[in-house]
Protein backbone atom coordinates (compact mmCIF):
# COMPACT_ATOMS: atom_id res chain seq x y z
CA UNK A 1 0.00 0.00 0.00
CA UNK A 2 1.46 3.38 -0.93
CA UNK A 3 1.14 6.47 1.24
CA UNK A 4 0.09 9.67 -0.55
CA UNK A 5 2.88 12.24 -0.61
CA UNK A 6 2.13 15.93 -0.44
CA UNK A 7 4.38 18.33 -2.33
CA UNK A 8 4.22 20.57 0.78
CA UNK A 9 4.27 18.53 4.00
CA UNK A 10 3.87 21.70 6.07
CA UNK A 11 0.55 22.50 4.38
CA UNK A 12 -1.39 20.64 7.09
CA UNK A 13 0.27 22.65 9.89
CA UNK A 14 -0.56 26.20 11.08
CA UNK A 15 0.86 28.88 8.74
CA UNK A 16 2.25 30.89 11.68
CA UNK A 17 4.90 28.19 12.15
CA UNK A 18 6.51 29.57 8.95
CA UNK A 19 8.21 26.28 8.12
CA UNK A 20 10.74 26.66 5.32
CA UNK A 21 11.62 23.00 4.94
CA UNK A 22 11.83 19.83 7.01
CA UNK A 23 15.37 18.60 7.69
CA UNK A 24 14.66 15.53 9.76
CA UNK A 25 11.79 13.82 11.50
CA UNK A 26 11.61 10.99 14.00
CA UNK A 27 8.55 8.97 15.04
CA UNK A 28 8.35 8.77 18.83
CA UNK A 29 7.13 5.77 20.83
CA UNK A 30 3.86 7.60 21.63
CA UNK A 31 3.11 7.98 17.89
CA UNK A 32 3.98 11.69 17.71
CA UNK A 33 6.56 13.00 15.24
CA UNK A 34 9.52 15.13 16.26
CA UNK A 35 10.54 17.53 13.46
CA UNK A 36 13.59 19.73 12.86
CA UNK A 37 12.94 22.63 10.46
CA UNK A 38 15.31 24.76 8.38
CA UNK A 39 14.83 28.36 7.38
CA UNK A 40 15.36 27.76 3.67
CA UNK A 41 12.25 28.96 1.83
CA UNK A 42 10.63 30.41 4.96
CA UNK A 43 9.22 33.91 4.93
CA UNK A 44 10.87 36.69 6.98
CA UNK A 45 9.89 36.74 10.64
CA UNK A 46 9.45 34.17 13.41
CA UNK A 47 9.62 30.51 12.40
CA UNK A 48 9.45 27.07 13.97
CA UNK A 49 12.82 25.45 14.60
CA UNK A 50 11.65 22.25 16.34
CA UNK A 51 8.18 20.88 16.89
CA UNK A 52 6.31 17.77 17.95
CA UNK A 53 3.15 16.87 16.04
CA UNK A 54 0.54 14.30 17.08
CA UNK A 55 -0.89 11.72 14.64
CA UNK A 56 -3.99 13.95 14.26
CA UNK A 57 -1.66 16.82 13.16
CA UNK A 58 -1.96 18.80 16.39
CA UNK A 59 1.17 20.74 17.43
CA UNK A 60 2.09 19.37 20.88
CA UNK A 61 4.95 21.83 21.46
CA UNK A 62 7.17 24.06 19.36
CA UNK A 63 10.36 26.08 19.64
CA UNK A 64 10.11 29.34 17.71
CA UNK A 65 12.99 31.58 16.64
CA UNK A 66 12.56 35.32 16.06
CA UNK A 67 14.59 35.38 12.85
CA UNK A 68 16.57 33.19 10.49
CA UNK A 69 19.84 33.30 12.42
CA UNK A 70 20.84 29.63 12.10
CA UNK A 71 19.93 26.38 10.44
CA UNK A 72 18.55 23.35 12.22
CA UNK A 73 19.52 20.09 10.59
CA UNK A 74 18.87 17.41 13.19
CA UNK A 75 17.04 16.70 16.40
CA UNK A 76 17.37 13.41 18.27
CA UNK A 77 15.29 12.20 21.22
CA UNK A 78 17.29 10.94 24.18
CA UNK A 79 15.89 7.90 25.97
CA UNK A 80 15.45 8.04 29.71
CA UNK A 81 17.74 5.60 31.56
Amino acid sequence: MSVPHSSDPAADLPAELNIGSFCESTRLANGDTLIACASRSSKPGPRAVYLEVSPDKRVVWKQMEASRTRETTALKPISKP
